[in-house]
């Protein structure tokens, strides 16, 4: 009897195991996947601020574009 009552308790120590497991798993995927939206979000408002900005001024040297960021009001960019 000991011996079946180890290998109904294993059983049930392993589904739980399992169902901490997967509920880690998917947990982490949510909190990895929020980061990524507030990243992206936040790489999309400077991309938007950047373009809103500056304006690129091409400029082809021997079939390579060799331009440069400018403003668009004309003015030198201060690093």
């Amino acid at each position: 009897m000991d011996l079946l009552d180890l290998k109904v308790g294993g059983v049930a120590i392993g589904i739980l195991l399992g169902i901490l497991g997967t509920w880690y798993l998917i947990s982490s995927i949510f909190k990895y996947r929020r980061e990524q939206r507030a990243l992206r979000k936040e790489l999309d408002e400077a991309e938007k601020k950047f373009k809103d900005e500056l304006v690129w001024k091409p400029r082809m040297v021997g079939g390579t574009d060799c331009g440069e960021w400018v403003r668009k009001d004309g003015r030198p960019i201060e690093d």
